[in-house]
């Protein structure tokens, strides 16, 4: 919200930015649904970099936004990025590690995300006050996403444990 209200920045009325965050809202919900279903069809290790890599390029047209127009193709390509991955990952955890500790295996995979979630904006708002711009810190999150769509492209399914 504040990259899309900053000055120096997509700088718009906090009325406009505030439609821009339903918008994101409403395609993620709606690619939930259909990342749903398509992960349930096709192999998610092939479906998950594509959308990883989608959310990657929401954050560089972010960092460009100049306009509305700008701001709503970050919050479409976000939204379906997002939206789509989030049901194909937590399906991933269940095919990979099995149902019997499926509970404490996203439990506990949710500890760093709320973590991150914690740190990042404070991050993103501390490299803001020393340098006046968003475009580093959305660069570095678009590297996280390829970071992370490098991890999915390694991934393995683990082998069954030996009792």
């Amino acid at each position: 919200y504040f990259q899309l209200t900053d000055k120096s920045s997509v700088n718009l009325s906090d009325a406009a930015a505030a439609t821009v965050i339903p918008i994101m809202a409403v395609t993620s919900f709606t690619f939930q649904m259909i990342g749903g279903f398509t992960g349930d069809r096709i192999n998610k290790r092939i479906l998950l970099p594509p959308l990883l890599i989608t959310q990657a390029a929401s954050l560089v047209v972010l960092a460009h936004a100049t306009n509305y127009f700008g701001a709503l193709i970050f919050a479409v390509l976000w939204g379906l990025g997002f939206g789509a991955r989030t049901p194909m990952l937590h399906a991933l955890r269940g095919e990979f590690f099995g149902r019997k500790h499926f509970g404490v295996i996203l439990g506990m995979s949710a500890f760093p995300m709320a973590v991150g979630m914690m740190v990042t904006p404070v991050i993103v708002g501390w490299v803001f006050d020393r340098t006046g711009t968003y475009e580093t810190s959305l660069y570095a999150l678009a590297l996280a996403c390829i970071i992370g769509t490098i991890t999915i492209l390694l991934a393995t399914k683990p082998a069954n444990p030996k009792h």
